[in-house]
């Protein structure tokens, strides 16, 4: 790893076909952060793997950032549905604060259903009672843009958070222009997600065509000295391995 990079490097804890703590004990010395993929809000971790991975974590010297489920929408207008989300946000929140981990990825608007008042009212409630169960600390919180351009969530962050979590590949979905974005939005932003769509719209490791792009983001990410982290979101070892030569070919071009 490059000694004088002031972010850290990551990827998510299913990169192997095994379970959370499996996928953290063999990434420990082959990443900086690892995104702990809370994705359901059903199949929480349970105290035994929590204790494996804070040690593990704990004697890597990494860190932790936890991806909060995405089958709860936070933005619901119906106050049931929207309670709901919130106390299995709050559940993921607290299985996790043992590992005291850098923060929390939220998707605030899980919904491709457009951002209304009542929607926006929904979500502004709902990442307060978050924030409460973060122990108040809004700096834990980091907003994902994912269905909807990132000015929709910009109200929401500050410079004391909560923060953006940009994700380069929801950007190029969209068909937003990725460096406005960061020349926008950096110095709120304490993570990055990286990585290429394949032809059906899935997370895979950085492709050629997006080189330039990567190389951007890099350059950009190093030059307003950038101290959060990158994490590469792929799910397989090999869109790792070839995101993480993407990145050291990158290194070396820049040098």
């Amino acid at each position: 790893m490059d000694t004088d990079r002031t972010f850290k490097i990551g990827t998510t804890s299913y990169i192997y076909p095994a379970g959370m703590a499996e996928n953290v004990r063999k990434l420990k010395d082959r990443a900086e952060d690892i995104e702990l993929l809370f994705l359901e809000s059903d199949n929480l971790p349970g105290p035994g793997e929590i204790s494996i991975l804070k040690e593990t974590g704990r004697a890597a010297g990494i860190t932790y950032t936890v991806h909060l489920p995405l089958d709860l929408d936070v933005s619901d207008p119906d106050r049931a549905g929207r309670e709901k989300a919130v106390a299995g946000m709050a559940a993921a929140v607290k299985t996790a604060v043992p590992l005291d981990p850098a923060g929390y990825i939220l998707h605030l608007y899980n919904s491709r259903s457009v951002i209304d008042e009542k929607r926006r009212r929904a979500a502004a409630l709902s990442l307060e009672e978050i924030i409460s169960a973060c122990g108040g600390d809004q700096g834990k919180i980091f907003l994902e843009n994912q269905w909807h351009h990132p000015g929709l969530i910009e109200g929401f962050t500050s410079g004391s958070g909560p923060f953006f979590c940009l994700d380069t590949g929801h950007l190029q979905q969209q068909g937003i222009d990725v460096r406005e974005c960061f020349c926008r939005y950096i110095e709120r932003t304490r993570v990055i997600h990286m990585y290429s769509v394949d032809d059906e719209g899935r997370h895979a490791g950085i492709k050629s065509r997006d080189m330039e792009l990567a190389e951007w983001v890099i350059r950009f990410a190093e030059e307003k000295k950038f101290g959060g982290i990158l994490t590469l979101e792929v799910f397989s070892e090999s869109d790792y391995e070839g995101s993480l030569a993407v990145l050291k070919l990158s290194a070396g071009r820049r040098r």
